[in-house]
């Protein structure tokens, strides 16, 4: 099991427009790899307490 955390530093006013932004960058490039994969929107007992929301990408 190997994992890779993407994280970028943004203003709040920005952070959803920037984790969907990430999200299309990390899905471009497995696309372009050939992989498989899916995208998982995790509910909120299963993210940290100071995340509003997150996606894994399970390849």
């Amino acid at each position: 099991f190997n994992k890779v955390e993407l994280v970028k530093l943004v203003t709040p006013e920005t952070s959803y427009e920037e984790l969907e932004t990430l999200l299309a960058s990390a899905e471009a490039i497995l696309q372009a790899l050939g992989l498989s994969y899916r995208v998982v929107n995790l509910c909120t007992g299963d993210i940290g307490f100071s995340s509003a929301k997150t996606y894994d990408i399970e390849v």
